[in-house]
């Protein structure tokens, strides 16, 4: 999903409780709440494979890791 953080933000809203169910979207509920603060990777640091998956939903990221390991 490639979308602006405004709208994680409503889609986060929107879905409730079902929040719970995608880390993105959970985060993006705590940073509207106060709770987290979205920051870029230090320095100039090229953001890694690591810093990627975090923002997969958890269909996408299971698709990605059964391709990895699989082919």
């Amino acid at each position: 999903m490639v979308t602006t953080r405004d709208h994680l933000r409503w889609i986060s809203e929107e879905v409730g409780a079902g929040v719970y169910a995608s880390p993105t979207l959970l985060l993006a509920r705590e940073e509207a709440l106060g709770l987290v603060e979205f920051a870029p990777p230090e320095g100039d640091r090229t953001p890694t494979r690591a810093d990627m998956i975090k923002l997969l939903c958890p269909g996408c990221r299971r698709a990605v890791v059964a391709r990895e390991l699989w082919g």
